[in-house]
């Protein structure tokens, strides 16, 4: 339970120092510690590749494979520290480490060539699409590293190259985003210990007498500010802002400061890029995220938990705060085995929510 609340905390961090990748200016600025892992479909094995933003001159490249027990494929691990000429108006790279065991004359020196590639043209297609403002912003260009033509779908929320995912000419998604994040310290080494999502991203979570099964519990109506929420006397109010369902569940109620108060797209986006991005040991799922926008907007993802291998549900929803431009959050986080017994439970304490 205490890793489920530092999950919602620390997710409403934002972060100051900003940096740039040479040849273009993001729409939403990048900070040191900002990360991007990419499900590389273009391997006939399970592939990861992870790009970790340090400053304007340095970053890291990481390829990952799990251990494929049927095709007797041992784990894969690859990374190279590269630095680049922040001056120069495209990628000039101007040195590089490998922080890896690398086997002469064997795949991994393809796999290094074809990361030194991969920069090299993420690179040249970043500065080519243009400005971002948006999120799935559709772009046919030329990919000969990928065969051809391609759809390059861009999101301004994506940190680094702010690919979303490179789709074929068959509709096959070549390369797509599937979390982000940002280190907290140095300490954190979310970006070297990511080895994907399992197969089934369901957990196995053994909750015992799940409180979210009982009904007959007296309601009760709380508020913190101007937010409002209906529970029930299950719940239990450890904070002013924060309530627990046992082990089960944990939910906040907060205000997110705004980043930018003259744009109000680009406000959105960096805190919507803030609250997504995973944290040291729970990874952001982004193949369950899910975005609505009516009065407020509603967001909806899994989390995976590296360190206990469970999986927790959380529903976001973000409302724009009177005369301000920050935002009202109401987050509700739990784990997946008793929401999945009794979603009707979570989805009315959703809906009985208002600011």
């Amino acid at each position: 339970m205490k890793k489920l609340i530092l999950s919602i905390l620390t997710s409403l961090i934002l972060a100051a120092t900003a940096f740039a990748l040479p040849g273009f200016t993001s729409y939403l600025p990048d900070n040191s510690g900002d990360y991007v892992f990419y499900r590389d479909n273009t391997f006939t094995r399970e592939s990861y590749v992870g790009i970790l933003f340090y400053d304007e001159s340095t970053i890291q490249i990481r390829y990952y494979a799990p251990q494929d027990k049927v095709s007797l494929l041992p784990e894969k691990d690859i990374s190279i520290l590269i630095t680049i000429n922040p001056d120069a108006p495209y990628w000039e790279m101007t040195g590089e480490r490998i922080l890896s065991t690398i086997m002469p004359d064997t795949e991994d020196m393809d796999i290094v060539n074809y990361l030194h590639d991969l920069l090299y043209e993420f690179s040249a297609h970043r500065i080519k699409a243009g400005d971002i403002t948006e999120a799935n912003v559709s772009i046919f260009q030329d990919y000969e590293q990928f065969g051809g033509s391609v759809t390059m779908i861009y999101d301004c929320r994506i940190p680094l190259f702010n690919i979303f995912y490179i789709e074929g000419q068959k509709g096959k998604k070549l390369m797509e985003c599937i979390t982000i994040g940002q280190l907290k310290s140095s300490f954190d080494k979310s970006f070297e210990d990511f080895k994907g999502f399992p197969n089934n991203d369901s957990g196995s979570q053994n909750s015992k007498n799940s409180k979210a099964k009982k009904t007959k519990a007296k309601s009760v109506k709380y508020s913190f500010e101007n937010q409002k929420i209906t529970l029930d006397s299950d719940w239990n109010q450890a904070m002013e802002n924060l309530w627990l369902l046992g082990n089960d569940s944990v939910i906040t109620l907060s205000t997110i400061p705004a980043f930018d108060k003259e744009d109000e797209n680009r406000n959105e986006c960096y805190i919507m890029r803030r609250i997504l991005g995973s944290i040291q040991g729970a990874y952001t799922n982004f193949t369950t995220l899910s975005i609505s926008k009516g009065g407020n907007i509603k967001i909806t993802f899994n989390n995976f938990h590296s360190d206990n291998g469970k999986t927790v549900c959380t529903t976001m929803i973000l409302s724009k705060k009177k005369d301000t431009s920050d935002f009202d959050i109401f987050t509700i986080s739990t784990y997946e085995k008793p929401w999945s017994e009794n979603p009707s439970y979570f989805q009315k304490i959703i809906k009985s929510y208002s600011n």
